[in-house]
């Protein structure tokens, strides 16, 4: 994806709609895609989907409605929303290498603006069932919260 983004992005430029497009055309194929997975029985785990597009793009100012943008991809089972203290978020990008998508979330406001299109969000129904989760959460409670959705899920629970 990251070549393709580099060439989208030298030929678009900056405009917000445009890459909220982009990024919900991957949602579209990615959806498909993990529905195809899930109907064998097997779980899938997205790193990004259509909140994450969603909250950007509204952060970076696109004019396109979540109705524009929703029906084009499946709803999610459930949303994680990793919102981890804004220090430890900074470490991290430091640490890895901020590259200039990372860079914009540092200026100003930008991330709270994130944060609070995702928190808008994830209310809807798309989202599915959603977990918030903060930096003290350990890789195991993750796994105990998705198995318990999944056995809820498969009629096992509330």
């Amino acid at each position: 994806m990251q070549p393709i983004r580099a060439g989208f992005h030298s030929a678009v430029g900056e405009h917000p709609d445009a890459m909220v497009l982009f990024y919900a055309a991957s949602c579209l194929a990615m959806g498909a895609e993990a529905r195809r997975i899930t109907s064998t029985g097997r779980d899938v785990v997205m790193d990004r989907y259509l909140a994450s597009t969603l909250a950007y793009g509204l952060a970076r100012g696109s004019s396109l409605t979540l109705e524009d943008v929703v029906s084009c991809a499946p709803a999610a089972d459930m949303t994680v929303l990793l919102a981890i203290d804004e220090s430890e978020r900074r470490r991290r990008l430091t640490v890895r290498g901020a590259n200039a998508y990372d860079q914009e979330t540092l200026r100003g406001d930008f991330a709270d603006r994130v944060m609070a299109s995702y928190r808008r969000l994830l209310a809807e129904p798309f989202a599915g069932r959603t977990v918030e989760i903060d930096e003290t959460v350990t890789m195991s409670s993750v796994a105990r919260m998705s198995a318990d959705f999944s056995f809820a899920s498969e009629g096992g629970g509330a």
